[in-house]
């Protein structure tokens, strides 16, 4: 009900809701309704609510708002938030938020930051691997490896990471976790394959490091060295387009931001919309996509409309 009545005040065209949305980031009392008109000021992409949203950012508030305000200034796209986000990009509290606040802003410094802090062991946030793997490109493989090979949570991020890279080079690193004893590290490993090849194996089944290690084997000459993968398929902004219409809705918003972060164009998307608004979200993206199809080559990395591969 709470994320209902939340997305219908995102949707609403009423100007003395907007009002009083502002008045409650302006001036505000409560902090958890705090926290729910931060955010919906990020999916209304309200400009004239940056100037409040950043005086938010840099006062005493709760983790919760200031992660939501992290979020909405990244939707919302103003420029003036750059320097504060950047100021914030080494929290423990905000870093990965910062950073994928600056990829929706045409900024790859989060990234390249939170792989400065891979390389240099640096303790930032639970797992930078995903956010390096998922945006920074292949540059950044060498790194994920080496990162995959050691222990804890960052490990477990450059597992997902190569994941997210999509580049089959990653697959060895993976095969290799695929021994470890530790439950955890077994899973996410599997899922960064799957995420890869698109292929599934049951975590319970007897015999699992040898059963992705057969299928591999079998399989490998499939997949080209450099080229990125998603779901066994070489990587295509329509992918993302068809998960835009996922059942899960942390998906539908993963692949909006990717995405957009992408392409560089914001055109919107509803992921908690009623359905037939998000068909005609998933219609223009399709539309956007056809028009600018030649710029963005099939297996490629891209960011803010350029090719990173």
């Amino acid at each position: 009900p709470t994320r209902a009545l939340r997305g219908a005040v995102t949707r609403s065209p009423n100007a003395a809701l907007v009002d009083g949305l502002l008045q409650a980031v302006e001036s505000p009392t409560d902090q958890q309704g705090l926290a729910a008109a931060v955010e919906i000021m990020g999916w209304r992409r309200e400009k004239a609510s940056v100037p409040a949203l950043l005086s938010l950012l840099d006062a005493d508030r709760s983790p919760r708002v200031r992660k939501a305000v992290v979020a909405a200034l990244g939707r919302i796209g103003d420029a003036r938030a750059q320097d504060v986000l950047l100021a914030h990009i080494g929290d423990s509290d905000l870093g990965e938020e910062a950073a994928i606040a600056l990829l929706l802003l045409g900024d790859r410094r989060g990234v390249d930051y939170h792989a400065q802090c891979l390389a240099a062991g640096t303790e930032l946030d639970a797992a930078p691997g995903e956010i390096v793997g998922r945006y920074g490109g292949p540059a950044y493989l060498l790194l994920l490896r080496g990162t995959a090979e050691g222990q804890g949570t960052k490990a477990l991020g450059a597992l997902q990471g190569l994941g997210y890279l999509g580049d089959p080079r990653g697959v060895p690193s993976l095969l290799g976790a695929m021994s470890a004893r530790n439950r955890s590290v077994t899973a996410v490993a599997a899922g960064a394959l799957e995420m890869i090849t698109g292929h599934r194996e049951d975590l319970d089944q007897p015999g699992l490091h040898a059963l992705w290690e057969k299928y591999w084997e079998d399989n490998e000459t499939r997949f080209q060295d450099g080229v990125r993968y998603r779901d066994g398929r070489v990587m295509g902004l329509e992918l993302l387009v068809e998960k835009l219409g996922d059942d899960d809705g942390l998906v539908r918003r993963g692949a909006y931001d990717e995405l957009v972060i992408s392409t560089g164009c914001n055109l919107p998307f509803d992921a908690d919309g009623p359905w037939r608004v998000q068909l005609a979200h998933r219609a223009a993206w399709k539309k956007w996509i056809r028009t600018h199809k030649e710029a963005f080559s099939q297996g490629d990395w891209w960011f803010n409309g350029s090719s990173i591969g």
